[in-house]
């Protein structure tokens, strides 16, 4: 690694970390962190209101939801924890990186914090984490939204389609190039970020890539993640968000989600990939917001 190199990334992480710091004070939330089953999980909370938890999805972390932090603070108590294993949030075995054991972890962290009922919004993995919770203990659930949420198979994705064909694994990059070529599948229109944050997000990433391999090969190993294949008997309220050009999880997991439950709306985003919660904030929050003011 060339001194040039180190240098950076070192001044990428400072502005990166500023720029998250200004995002909180903006948004009025704190850092926090409780010990959950043996692992310490940092989370953001701030605001006054019912309660809203966001989950992020793989390979990312709480910082993911800054941009939308602000808005949702203003009516509702934002609680955004790093999920076991990712983020600035302790490491996990293998058996621990399913969606079934985050979800559990997820509800004994609301436990600690004395929440016994919240509205969920889980954006990719953090989807099929927040379904998950809801299909475990419907009664803790106020409202469900989902953003490019994982969920049973439907149509393979590009994602899917490479990991079979190829062997590649477009998600656990080994070097800059493949990082940028990452983030250009996972966005449509991706966030402009400069150049000294791209690099230290893309050393970040391949730093930990072990780390998330085996996590993710945890987590895809039971059948659809572990779901039902009957979701029918769920009756929480839900916002089902997809983007059309999602590569990680093809649209039609959403339009089966919204299908099976027994009381969803379906939201489809023309030309949004993967990240919702960045590319098209307002489009879902409208909804999000009548979502939550009557449920």
């Amino acid at each position: 690694m060339s001194l040039a190199y180190r240098l950076e990334v070192s001044a990428g992480r400072r502005t990166y970390h500023t720029i998250q710091t200004l995002f909180r004070k903006a948004a009025g939330l704190c850092l926090h962190a409780i010990e959950v089953d043996g692992v310490e999980i940092p989370y953001c909370q701030g605001g006054v209101g019912a309660p809203v938890v966001l989950l992020h999805g793989f390979a990312d972390n709480k910082e993911t939801w800054m941009p939308v932090g602000a808005q949702i603070a203003r009516r509702h108590t934002l609680i955004a924890p790093d999920l076991p294993g990712y983020g600035a949030a302790g490491s996990i075995a293998p058996d621990q990186a399913t969606l079934p054991a985050l979800a559990q972890q997820t509800l004994t962290f609301l436990d600690r914090l004395g929440r016994r009922r919240v509205h969920l919004v889980g954006s990719s993995m953090g989807g099929g984490v927040a379904l998950m919770m809801a299909l475990l203990a419907p009664e803790r659930v106020r409202s469900l939204t989902l953003l490019g949420s994982m969920g049973p198979e439907v149509v393979v994705s590009e994602l899917k389609r490479r990991i079979v064909e190829r062997d590649e694994n477009f998600l656990l990059p080994t070097n800059h190039s493949e990082w940028e070529e990452m983030m250009d599948l996972i966005f449509s229109r991706r966030p402009v970020m400069p150049r000294q944050i791209r690099v230290y997000m893309a050393h970040r990433h391949i730093a930990a890539r072990e780390i998330y391999m085996r996590q993710f090969d945890a987590m895809i190993e039971p059948e659809n993640y572990g779901f039902p294949t009957d979701l029918s008997g769920l009756k929480v309220p839900t916002l089902v968000v997809h983007g059309t050009e999602d590569n990680l999880v093809h649209f039609e997991t959403g339009r089966l989600i919204a299908a099976e439950l027994d009381n969803a709306e379906l939201m489809m985003l023309p030309g949004v990939g993967h990240a919702p919660h960045w590319e098209a904030p307002g489009a879902w929050m409208k909804a999000w917001r009548r979502l939550t003011s009557r449920t």
